[in-house]
């Protein structure tokens, strides 16, 4: 497993980051937790930066985004043995309808911080 999971990340931290730099370090923050998503489910990471883009320019992409990769995050998660993470589909679709995809990347970050926790 790529020590890019390990990594834990305060959410205090980052949303603060967030609100201080006008969103700018949340581009940055999203961009790490699209990266992780593909490392646990083993796919090559060349797509990410495309993917960032379809999710800032495309209206509705983020809505898409956040429903599918819920899913692709817990059944990665599941095979590799962690079933401690939910599939948030529905709830980050919500989210993110009501613009409020930060809370769904807050939660990510969770999962992944319990994961670096749990493997060390």
């Amino acid at each position: 497993m790529g020590n890019e999971l390990m990594e834990q990340k305060s959410l205090v931290g980052c949303i603060i980051l967030s609100i201080i730099t006008c969103g700018i370090y949340y581009i940055y923050w999203l961009y790490t937790i699209m990266r992780k998503i593909k490392i646990l489910d083993d796919e090559p990471d060349i797509s990410v930066a495309l993917e960032m883009i379809l999710y800032i320019f495309i209206p509705f992409y983020a809505w898409y985004w956040w429903y599918t990769r819920a899913g692709k995050l817990a059944r990665a998660a599941n095979e590799k043995g962690y079933d401690f993470v939910k599939n948030y589909d529905v709830l980050f679709l919500v989210f993110a309808i009501i613009a409020l995809s930060i809370v769904n990347t807050a939660i990510v970050q969770d999962e992944f911080n319990t994961i670096a926790r749990r493997c060390a």
